[in-house]
Formats: structure tokens, sequence, C-alpha cells
């Protein structure tokens, strides 16, 4: 068995382990955060609503607002929280403690151990995290739409069938997050590998990481924004 062959094997199976570290830890955060994102929103949008006489729109209103917006963006911020920190302290400590080293001693290519599967693995979990919370966040809010505002749930599913499009709606929201992993998993991993041989540095780095990933995001939600408008 070539060595080369060994090498993309080894990336392709750090890929697994990596997608359950960045992702699956994370489930617990996004479901959590969705359930109380959407039912302020049915707090909010039946507030609103209200004043047009305008409530059997909610679904339409919590749908379209969970998932154009904010579904991406909310579990793109706590994604960068989470993992891309994560990502960021791991590889930092590996430069510290000379494990990055050890591996070029051994003609391991740490692009292909260490760098490939933490990107390709933040690629795949957050579209994948981006759907859980936009499904509990439409949850949370048709429970609080049927059990605190005692309003017609049939409403709120039939406004969300009618009104929301699942080319123009879903896909173009999941879409945004395919651009949000790339940008994370960069500057996360740029970071982790740039970072100084101390601890503190590698703490810092994990801050820079959150920040600039954080507004990397929204500026990068922005412009898809402005260019996905022209679409719907």
């Amino acid at each position: 068995m070539s060595a080369q062959y060994q090498e993309k094997k080894v990336g392709l199976y750090q890929i697994i382990p990596q997608t359950f570290v960045i992702g699956a830890q994370t489930i617990s955060i996004i479901v959590l955060s969705a359930l109380f994102v959407g039912s302020v929103l049915a707090i909010q949008g039946n507030y609103i609503l209200g004043m047009f006489a305008a409530t059997d729109q909610l679904g339409q209103f919590v749908a379209l607002s969970v998932l154009r917006e904010l579904g991406p963006v909310i579990t793109g911020l706590l994604f960068i929280g989470r993992s891309g920190s994560t990502i960021t302290s791991e590889v930092g400590i590996m430069k510290l403690t000379d494990q990055m080293n050890a591996l070029k001693s051994m003609k391991i290519d740490i692009s292909k151990y260490i760098l490939y599967p933490r990107f390709i693995s933040s690629i795949i979990s957050l579209p994948l995290l981006t759907m859980l919370f936009n499904a509990f966040a439409i949850v949370g809010a048709f429970a609080v739409a049927h059990y605190s505002l005692h309003l017609d749930t049939g409403l709120f599913l039939i406004s969300i069938n009618r009104y929301v499009s699942f080319k123009n709606d879903v896909i173009t929201g999941l879409l945004k997050t395919l651009f949000f992993g790339v940008i994370t998993a960069t500057l996360a991993l740029y970071y982790g590998i740039n970072t100084t041989k101390s601890a503190s540095g590698v703490a810092e780095a994990s801050t820079k990481t959150v920040v600039y990933s954080s507004i990397a995001i929204l500026l990068c939600d922005y412009i898809l924004t402005s260019m996905l408008m022209r679409l719907w």
C-alpha cells in the first residue's frame, strides 16, 4: 500500500470523528437556542401582525424569518463560538506541543491529517445544524402560538405551506451556510496554524477566530442576501 494512499485513507477516517466533535456535540446548543428564538419570534410576530389584524400570517412570518436569515446566521454564530474556537485551540495546542513537527518527521502531511478533515467536517456540519435549528425554531414558534397565544395552529401551518418556497427560502438559506462553513473553517485553521507557541497565544488565536469569523459571516450574509434578493 503506497504512502500516498495511506495518507488519503487517514484523512478520510479523520473526517468522521471530527464531524462528531465539530457538529454532533453542538446539537444541544443549537436545539435549545432554536426553541427560544422561535418562541420569541412567535410572541413578537403576534404583536406586530396583531396591529394589522394579520395574526393568521404568523406561520409565514416565523418561517421566512428563520429560513432566510435567522437560521443560517444564528447557527453560524453559535458554530463559531462552539466549534470554530475548538478547531483553533486544537490546532494551536498541536503546534504548541510540537505534534506537527513530529508528524512532519514521520512524513505525514499535516494538511491531510489535521487541516483537511476539520475543513470538510465544518462544511458538512453547518448546513445540517442549520436544518436542525430551522426545524426546532418553527416547532418552538408553533408551540407558543398554540399553548400561549391560543392562535389557530391550522392557519399557522397553512400560511407556511402557502408562502414558503423550498427553492427560494430553504435552499438559499442553506446555501449561505456553505459559505459560512468555509469562512469559519478557513479562519479557525489559519489562526490555529499561526498561533504563537504559548498558552496566551492559543487563547488569543481562539478569540481572533470568534471575532473575525463573526464579522466575516455577517458581511457575507449581507452580500449573499443582496444577490439572492434578486432571485426571490
